[in-house]
C-alpha cells in the first residue's frame, strides 16, 4: 500500500472503514460477494408457454421459435404436472413430439376425437414416414373439412413431399377456417403480393403472441418487397443459430451461419447460389432439383427433357410465372436462381405441355418488336413460408428421422 497513489489509498482507507461499518451491523460482505459471482454464471434461458394455448407444434412455434425441443419438453412437462392428464393430452402428445416418442403419441391418441388429436397423431405418422401419413392427412380434413389444425396438417405433409401448390390450397383452407392472420400473411407472401402482406404482419404483430417467427417472415417480406435497407437495419436480430434466420441472411446475401443438415431450403439456396454461373452441374434429392434440369435441358436445347422437367415444376407450383426482361446473357433463365425480384419485367403465366416452345416463341417475338435481345426466369412463389410455419423444429425431427429409415 506504501507504493500506492494518495488518491487511491484515500479510496482504500475509505472502503476498508465502510465495510467496518457493514460488519458491525452484521452484515457478511464475503458471503454477498460470493453470491453475487455464482448467480453471473447461471444462464437462464427465458421461456414462456400458456400451456392452455399450446396443443400442437404450430402453436409452439407461435409462442417460442428460439429454444431447443428437450428444453421445451422439460418446461411443458413441468407446466402440466399439477394439471389433470385427461384434459391435457395434446399438450403431452407436444412433449412426446418433442422428444422425438412417436409411438407414445400413437398410443395416446389411438381413438382422435378432435381436429387437435388428428394433428399431433398425423404428425407422428409423419415423423415416423409411415406410409399412409399423406392418407390420414386427407381423411382427417374430411372429417374436419373447415379446421385450421386438419388442414395444416394436410400442408405439413404436402410441403414436406414437395407439394407446395397443395400445401397452398391446404392453408388457405386453415386461414379461411380460422382467420388467422399469419396464415393468411403467408399466403400474400406465396403469391407475393406484398401490400397485402404487409396488412397481414401488422395485424400479426398487433396480436402480440407471434414474435420472433414474424420478425423473421418480416425479413423476408423486406427483401422480397426491395426494401433491403430495412432488413439490413434489422439483421442483428438474426445473426444466431436459428436455422430458418440463418437462410433469411443467405437468402438476402448478408453474412450467416451454416445451419444444420436437416436445413433443406439452406441447401437450395447453396445450389441456386453456385447455379448462378450457368454450370447446371448440381444434383440434389429435393423436389427444386427439377428446376436446375429445366433450365439446364433448356440451354442445351433438350425439348423433351425440358419440358418433362416443367411439368414437374407444375406439379410443384401449379401455374408457374415466368418473367420476360431483357438482358444481353446467351444463358437463359439463370436469374431464377437468384429468386430476387425483376423489376419492369414482362409476366406470363405457363402452365401445360410444350412450355419449352412456348418460352421460345414468348423471347423470339419480344426481340422483334423491340429490337433487343431477352431473357426470362421463373418466378417461383415463397414457398418456404409455409414450412416456416412448423418451424425448424419439425425439420429437424422429419429429416433426422428420414435419415435412420434409410
Amino acid at each position: 500500500m506504501d507504493n500506492m497513489p494518495e488518491n487511491l489509498k484515500a479510496i482504500m482507507k475509505l472502503k476498508s472503514k465502510f465495510e467496518k461499518d457493514l460488519r458491525r451491523k452484521g452484515i457478511n460482505i464475503e458471503s454477498k460477494k460470493q453470491k453475487t459471482v455464482e448467480r453471473a454464471n447461471i444462464e437462464i434461458k427465458y421461456i414462456s408457454v400458456p400451456i392452455d394455448d399450446v396443443q400442437t407444434i404450430v402453436d409452439l412455434n407461435y409462442y417460442d421459435f428460439k429454444n431447443n425441443n428437450l428444453e421445451l419438453a422439460r418446461h411443458i412437462e413441468k407446466l402440466l404436472a399439477n394439471k389433470p392428464k385427461n384434459s391435457y393430452i395434446n399438450q403431452l402428445a407436444v412433449v412426446h413430439l418433442l422428444r422425438e416418442e412417436y409411438e407414445e403419441v400413437k398410443e395416446l391418441l389411438d381413438n382422435p376425437s378432435f381436429p387437435e388429436d388428428y394433428f399431433n397423431l398425423g404428425m407422428a405418422k409423419m415423423m415416423l414416414h409411415e406410409k399412409d401419413a399423406y392418407e390420414f392427412a386427407e381423411d382427417a380434413v374430411k372429417r374436419f373439412p373447415n379446421n385450421k389444425y386438419t388442414n395444416l396438417l394436410l400442408a405439413m405433409n404436402a410441403v414436406y413431399n414437395g407439394d407446395y401448390f397443395k400445401a397452398y390450397k391446404a392453408v388457405e383452407e386453415a386461414a379461411r377456417g380460422s382467420n388467422d392472420p399469419l396464415l393468411h400473411f403467408i399466403l400474400s407472401l406465396y403469391d407475393k403480393d406484398y401490400i397485402k402482406a404487409k396488412e397481414y404482419l401488422s395485424k400479426v404483430f398487433l396480436q402480440g403472441k407471434v414474435k420472433y417467427v414474424a420478425s423473421i417472415y418480416q425479413g423476408y417480406l423486406h427483401f422480397l418487397s426491395q426494401e433491403g435497407d430495412k432488413l439490413y437495419q434489422m439483421r442483428k436480430n438474426f445473426e444466431n443459430d436459428i436455422p430458418c434466420s440463418n437462410c433469411l441472411l443467405r437468402y438476402s446475401k448478408l453474412k450467416s451461419n451454416v445451419p444444420p443438415d436437416y436445413c433443406k431450403f439452406w441447401k437450395v439456396l447453396e445450389s441456386f447460389e453456385y447455379e448462378t454461373a450457368g454450370r447446371f452441374e448440381t444434383e440434389m434429392k429435393l423436389p427444386e432439383q427439377s428446376i436446375i434440369s429445366f433450365l439446364g435441358f433448356y440451354n442445351y436445347n433438350n425439348e423433351e427433357k425440358a419440358n418433362k422437367s416443367f411439368e414437374e415444376i407444375s406439379d410443384m407450383f401449379g401455374e408457374v410465372r415466368v418473367v420476360f426482361f431483357p438482358n444481353d446473357s446467351h444463358v437463359k433463365g439463370l436469374k431464377t436462381f437468384t429468386m430476387e425480384p425483376i423489376k419492369n419485367g414482362k409476366i406470363a403465366k405457363l402452365f401445360g405441355p410444350g412450355v419449352y416452345q412456348k418460352i421460345k416463341n414468348v423471347i423470339q417475338r419480344l426481340e422483334s418488336k423491340e429490337g433487343v435481345r431477352y431473357d426470362f426466369a421463373l418466378d417461383l412463389p415463397f414457398y418456404e413460408g409455409i414450412r416456416m410455419l412448423f418451424g425448424w423444429r419439425t425439420c429437424q425431427l422429419y429429416f433426422t428421422g428420414e435419415d435412420s429409415n434409410e
